[in-house]
């Protein structure tokens, strides 16, 4: 206890030196302890600036933008060497809007809920020869609802559940040619 009260009395007094000419502050930004460095009104976030925090795996997220009020408005994200989002954010601090890179070349550009998951959008160079997309609906952050798979030269459209495909579609292959309609239950046809 004592230690935590330390570190709030150095928080307070730094906070307190801290001026909107772009000093370091501590500040907590969707409930993680960081670091704010931009412009400032009344000690909170307002204009331009940067907040620099550690997630709980350790990982270093650095997020630039426009703050209005403390609220993240637009800008960038990015969480380690993992993935980097530009677009706008909720007012609870996660991702809005906007288009999301991953590591390993993956692309999606859309809409998130309010947890941050995606929810309509497109996501690209999927598959094994990285030609691939799937656009439409999500739910959870899988897909589902209605939504159009492009991947290794076979074209599903129809509707999606916790990621496999569920309800009505079509399903095409060019190699060989099959064309195939119906219900779908956990990624496979029901019925002939």
């Amino acid at each position: 206890f004592p230690n935590k009260l330390y570190a709030c009395i150095i928080c307070r007094r730094k906070m307190e030196s801290a001026k909107s000419d772009g000093n370091d502050m501590p500040y907590i930004h969707m409930g993680i302890n960081g670091v704010y460095r931009g412009k400032t009104k009344d000690r909170i976030p307002n204009g331009v600036g940067e907040f620099v925090c550690n997630d709980e795996n350790d990982v270093i997220i650095r997020t630039k933008g426009i703050w209005e009020d403390g609220v993240l408005i637009h800008g960038t994200r990015h969480q380690g060497d993992q993935w980097v989002f530009t677009g706008f954010f909720h007012a609870n601090g996660n991702e809005k809007e906007g288009n999301i890179k991953f590591r390993n070349g993956v692309e999606f550009d859309g809409t998130f809920n309010d947890e941050g998951d995606f929810k309509h959008g497109r996501m690209k160079n999927v598959g094994r020869d990285r030609t691939g997309y799937y656009e439409g609906e999500f739910f959870n952050g899988k897909r589902g609802g209605a939504g159009e798979l492009y991947v290794n030269g076979t074209l599903y459209k129809g509707n999606w559940a916790d990621d496999k495909l569920e309800g009505e579609g079509t399903m095409i292959t060019r190699k060989p040619n099959i064309e195939a309609s119906g219900i779908w239950h956990d990624n496979h046809l029901t019925g002939s």
